[in-house]
Formats: structure tokens, sequence, C-alpha cells
């Protein structure tokens, strides 16, 4: 199975909401659920912001793309 971005943010956010429900039990626990909700939001940032020069990527391919274009019309 291969994961994509939108696919791993997806899971990234839905385990954020599943931590925010846990309920530690011992000391260790809540060392645990707090370490790991801060990871989690890490990855959801590096995720988020991937996405976003994915986005200005595929924007700029299609702008060049369309300048190319227009080059060989008016040739």
């Amino acid at each position: 199975m291969s994961m994509n971005i939108q696919k791993a943010i997806l899971i990234t956010k839905d385990r954020i909401e599943n931590m925010k429900l846990f309920i530690p039990s011992t000391p260790s626990e809540v060392w645990i659920k707090e370490e790991t909700e801060e990871w989690l939001k890490y990855i959801e940032k590096i995720l988020e912001k991937e996405i976003k020069n994915e986005q200005s990527r595929t924007l700029e391919y299609r702008s060049i793309q369309g300048i190319s274009e227009k080059q060989r019309k008016t040739k």
C-alpha cells in the first residue's frame, strides 16, 4: 500500500483527535501522551507545509505549460 500526503495528513489528524480522547492512568502514560501529541502536531505541520509546496509547484508547472503553449501558438 502506498501512502500519499493527503492520506498521511488525514491519518495524522485522526491520531491527534484520538490522543485527545485518551485518558492516561499512570504518570508514564501522561508523559507518553504528551510526547505523542507533540510529535503528531509536528508531523502535521510538516505535511501541511509539503501540501502547500506541492500545490505551489503544480501551479508553477501549469503556468509554465500555459506560457509554452502560447509561445507555440504565436509562432
